[in-house]
């Protein structure tokens, strides 16, 4: 009776352990192949934070949105700060780069364009975001420009929203659309967007999706 009870207890518990094994299998599985790439998008003031209006910090999952957020940098103090990432758990977009520059206008003053230059937008399995840049347009003459490129794959596209809040500041939002439109950022098609926030009336708002077709 001892030994038939032991090997009673030792088969039920065989069964619960596969059937906990069999359970837990598949959502391990979903964790490691299924998620998607994520659009890291961070946007923190420094200084005046009502110049900066939106989310701080979002990681969204393709081929979703951003959140938008409105830049109205202008005589207050400080700026917006912006920097970018692609999170790539699954391992879908080999061979994908991306890269952005920030750089003063033609004749303008630079020092409205915080840390200039052309950096990598990293593809990473972290959520890792490259070089942080600043938005401090004003008074001062001129504007700054970001320009994002994209390379090694031709089924990925940066789609790029923006555009202004008001119809009176639409000057302070060079190359923008209307609201339901956006620029496609493609192999050998960079897209350049100019922030020229000022003390005229409104902002200009900026939303951004990766977009695999």
């Amino acid at each position: 009776m001892r030994r038939t009870s032991g090997r009673v207890f030792a088969t039920v518990l065989f069964g619960l352990t596969m059937a906990m094994t069999a359970a837990a299998g598949p959502a391990v599985a979903e964790i490691q192949t299924g998620s998607p790439s994520e659009l890291g998008l961070s946007f923190t003031p420094d200084g005046n934070a009502g110049q900066c209006v939106g989310t701080r910090s979002q990681w969204t999952p393709s081929p979703d949105w951003t959140n938008k957020v409105l830049i109205d940098t202008d005589s207050r103090s400080g700026g917006c700060l912006l920097a970018f990432g692609v999170r790539d758990l699954a391992g879908n977009l080999p061979g994908l780069a991306l890269s952005y520059r920030w750089e003063a206008s033609p004749g303008a003053n630079a020092g409205q364009c915080g840390n200039q230059g052309l950096f990598p937008l990293p593809v990473t399995p972290q959520q890792t975001l490259g070089s942080t840049i600043k938005v401090d347009t004003d008074s001062r003459q001129g504007y700054c420009d970001l320009t994002f490129f994209l390379s090694g794959r031709t089924d990925v596209a940066l789609d790029v929203r923006f555009w202004p809040e008001t119809v009176a500041g639409k000057d302070q939002c060079v190359n923008s659309l209307p609201q339901d439109e956006w620029h496609s950022v493609r192999p050998d098609a960079p897209i350049t967007i100019g922030m020229d926030t000022d003390s005229r009336q409104g902002g200009c708002y900026f939303s951004l999706r990766l977009r695999q077709f």
